[in-house]
């Protein structure tokens, strides 16, 4: 805006900073603040766990258990291809695992996410922004749920890849306003 002495000035709204924290241990819970590095996956505990700022990296053949509500604004679980081997998150119970922000899960060859067969086991994307998973490796969920309270930004998820992708419960898309779902 310009102000009426000429000076120019901007604001910016919604902004988020984040950061990326990796699987630090074989088995771990996602909260337990000895189970995350910010070196890298495999590397020394952070003192620290995710939450819906955090990009969060899984792998070196690393189980990390969602024991209660957890959130992130990514997930990758890392495949065969990574030298430290394949990660797999697993749900241990009927709890969401909120995707903030304009967030994407991404799950590489041989790499997995585990409901465990609990039907209200879910991922959860929030916020009125596009969302995405990629699957290349295994899937298999309760509940995959979209949710937008925004009557102006419509949301949109795709789900690709060419992984095995399982949803024993439901897909549901929650909007006030026009969304779009895409199946590749």
């Amino acid at each position: 805006r310009a102000r009426t002495d000429g000076i120019e000035f901007f604001t910016f709204d919604n902004i988020a900073v984040t950061n990326t924290l990796f699987s630090a241990v074989a088995a771990g819970d996602w909260n337990d603040t000895g189970s995350w590095s910010t070196l890298g996956v495999d590397q020394a505990a952070c003192g620290c766990a995710p939450n819906n700022f955090t990009n969060v990296v899984i792998g070196g053949a690393d189980v990390i258990s969602i024991t209660a509500a957890a959130a992130a604004a990514s997930v990758t679980i890392n495949g065969t291809a990574d030298a430290l081997g394949a990660g797999t998150l697993d749900f241990s119970g009927n709890f969401a695992l909120d995707i903030d922000q304009a967030g994407t899960v991404t799950v590489n060859s041989g790499g997995s996410i585990n409901g465990n067969g609990n039907a209200s086991s879910a991922i959860t994307f929030l916020d009125n922004v596009s969302h995405s998973i990629v699957n290349n490796g295994t899937i298999s969920i309760g509940d995959i749920t979209v949710t937008n309270s925004s009557f102006i930004s419509p949301t949109n998820i795709t789900l690709s890849g060419s992984g095995t992708f399982t949803v024993t419960d439901a897909v549901a898309i929650n909007e006030s306003s026009i969304q779009t779902a895409v199946f590749t």
